[in-house]
């Protein structure tokens, strides 16, 4: 049947075409802000600290040369005279310049001189101050005392050999 204008009825809508070939992609968009940061990570553990004791005591040895000596040193490295703090200092030094062997002696009431070296000769004393006779090397204990000047807190006072008696208190580094 016509309408008013001849034309017939609409029919049916007919199949579903096949789909068509994508089109290219777009551009690619801006980078975004940066997000916040995350949050700061848990402490580490503390290094060792500048004044930790790294020797360990050897003995108390023959030192017969001093500042100004080039023979009967046990160490030969003069490094300076201290009146607080001698082996803590001392050692500090002598690691600080890579060396192997610290020693000191007390040189008075008052102060201590330290030494280094990266090698312990072994001097021979004939004075006989030491015993009777010769006496070389490793001279016992009872010829080293306490350094003069204390500790560092919490620690106890080191040997230190004793200018007299010429000796010297060595330790040597811990690998």
């Amino acid at each position: 049947m016509a309408d008013s204008t001849g034309r017939g009825a609409v029919g049916p809508t007919g199949p579903q075409g096949n789909q068509g070939i994508p089109g290219q992609s777009g551009a690619v968009g801006a980078t975004g802000s940066t997000g916040p940061s995350g949050p700061t990570g848990a402490t580490g553990v503390p290094g060792a600290s500048a004044t930790s004791f790294n020797y360990g005591y050897l003995g108390c040895y023959v030192q017969v040369g001093g500042k100004t000596s080039s023979t009967g040193l046990a160490l030969p490295s003069f490094q300076a005279t201290y009146s607080t703090l001698v082996d803590s200092s001392c050692s500090q030094v002598c690691a600080s310049k890579s060396f192997i062997f610290f020693g000191t002696v007390n040189t008075g009431a008052a102060t201590a001189d330290c030494w280094c070296g990266n090698n312990l000769a072994y001097v021979t004393s004939n004075a006989g101050i030491l015993g009777a006779g010769v006496v070389s090397g490793e001279v016992g204990e009872n010829n080293c005392y306490p350094c003069i000047g204390g500790a560092a807190l919490g620690s106890v006072v080191g040997e230190c050999g004793n200018s007299t008696l010429m000796t010297m208190a060595v330790f040597a580094r811990n690998f």
